[in-house]
């Protein structure tokens, strides 16, 4: 998977093709976008929201007369490949192409890859790998060519498999642990695994993981006295900005704050029993 956010100067292309599946989503208007069409050209507006899907093999010349700004988010055939085997069992992929659709749940995952590539990755590779199976899914529920018919998924993990899951995070929580990592424990594709661990815990594993490392981060501010920079290496925060978001958002005070507070509960209880051992 590649992303990329792009400013494209005035251009007018050569025929082309891309080996990728590819999902521009626009960033800034783009009053005349034009594609090669049935031996001319059709053209359209494009507004910030608005997405082009292009699909592997396809020969095109493409003309714009203004800077274009676009997040790229490119998706390898073999990715989807797999995708299609694992959620449909086939191989027999044909997206469609688009010239300037609008789906809000197309944009809402590509803008969720921009704020990502705006932080550096730093949810990881899990984040990455999840957000990736999500919209190669919707992509082949809604733009296929051809019906796809993707199954629902029930059940839970046995207790053995769930506890061994389990265990293997808390394990390498300081490690950037992979959907297909985790998997690979319980001997389960990544797309099948995530919908149990979600069924059987009640969120996803990526939303779990993150939980448990705010826990352990809670745990460690408690017990020791560590930079808040080692705290969020030692639980697995891909740097200080993510942990203080995430350690906030669960938490309700920043990691400064929350030290703060348990200073000043410790200091009450220190005098509490100062006072009733005076009155002994």
């Amino acid at each position: 998977m590649l992303v990329e956010q792009q400013r494209l100067p005035p251009l007018e292309t050569p025929v082309v093709s891309v080996s990728h599946y590819s999902i521009n989503l626009q960033l800034k208007p783009l009053t005349k976008f034009e594609w090669q069409a049935r031996g001319g050209f059709q053209s359209r507006s494009l507004f910030p929201g608005d997405f082009c899907l292009y699909v592997p093999d396809s020969f095109r010349k493409y003309r714009w007369h203004q800077e274009a700004e676009v997040l790229n988010i490119a998706l390898s055939p073999a990715f989807f490949t797999q995708i299609a085997q694992e959620v449909a069992n086939t191989d027999q992929i044909e997206l469609l192409e688009l010239f300037g659709g609008h789906d809000p749940q197309i944009e809402y995952l590509a803008r969720a890859f921009l704020a990502e590539l705006k932080t550096g990755a730093s949810s990881g590779q899990l984040y990455a790998e999840s957000m990736a199976t999500a919209l190669a899914v919707y992509l082949l529920q809604h733009y296929a060519a051809s019906s796809i018919h993707i199954p629902s998924i029930h059940g839970k993990l046995v207790q053995s498999d769930l506890h061994r899951i389990i265990d293997y995070i808390h394990d390498h929580l300081d490690t950037d642990l992979s959907l297909s990592q985790l998997s690979e424990v319980v001997g389960m594709s990544p797309y099948h695994f995530a919908r149990i661990f979600k069924q059987s815990v009640g969120v996803s594993p990526h939303q779990y993981i993150i939980q448990y490392r705010v826990e352990e981060a809670k745990r460690l501010l408690m017990t020791k006295t560590f930079p808040f920079r080692e705290v969020a290496y030692r639980v697995g925060f891909g740097n200080q900005s993510h942990f203080n978001r995430h350690f906030k958002r669960l938490t309700g005070a920043s990691p400064t704050l929350f030290l703060k507070n348990l200073h000043s509960e410790q200091e009450q209880e220190q005098s509490k029993r100062e006072h009733e051992e005076r009155r002994y």
